[in-house]
């Protein structure tokens, strides 16, 4: 996970992401950190992990829908392999 070079911002997000998918069902926790300064940041958050490959460069950050989202293979590979969830 290392080798992402993730901000705290950014990994935030990503387990905010994966927190707020159908299989969890658990997006107040997104809503929370939106609606407290998370919004003005989502925008240049998504480019950043875009550039860094975690996210797959055709996702339109237009809109959150977080069941939309692409995670780039590697990334959810080492994310689980981390964490230790599978």
């Amino acid at each position: 996970m290392s080798s992402y070079h993730l901000t705290s911002e950014e990994l935030m997000l990503v387990y905010l992401t994966f927190l707020a998918r159908d299989e969890e069902g658990h997006s107040e926790y997104f809503t929370q950190w939106f609606d407290n300064g998370g919004q003005g940041r989502l925008r240049d958050l998504f480019n950043a992990l875009k550039e860094k490959g975690v996210i797959l460069k055709s996702y339109n950050p237009e809109k959150y829908v977080p069941n939309d989202i692409e995670f780039n293979s590697h990334f959810l590979k080492a994310w689980f392999k981390s964490s230790g969830e599978m």
